[in-house]
């Protein structure tokens, strides 16, 4: 359990980093990047992949496809 810990601490890390960003540039620019939010779900789904194997890329990928389905509709008529 605690490798498990230490493991997922560089997760959470990660999400507080490019939240950060997001959180500023949005309110400094009204707008969340795609240079950021990108490359940051691919960090994301390579540290879910090392933390937990293929389960955790196949969680990460899973959980980008609920997010496409819920959003995508957004981009599509141009929200």
């Amino acid at each position: 359990l605690l490798s498990v810990f230490i493991k997922t601490e560089w997760v959470g890390g990660w999400i507080v980093f490019v939240g950060l960003i997001a959180a500023f540039t949005d309110l400094r620019y009204r707008k969340i990047y795609n240079w950021l939010t990108l490359p940051a779900m691919g960090v994301g789904l390579v540290l879910s992949a090392a933390a937990f194997g293929w389960a955790g890329l196949a969680f990460g990928v899973v959980g980008i496809l609920v997010a496409l389905v819920a959003f995508g509709w957004m981009w599509g008529v141009r929200i």
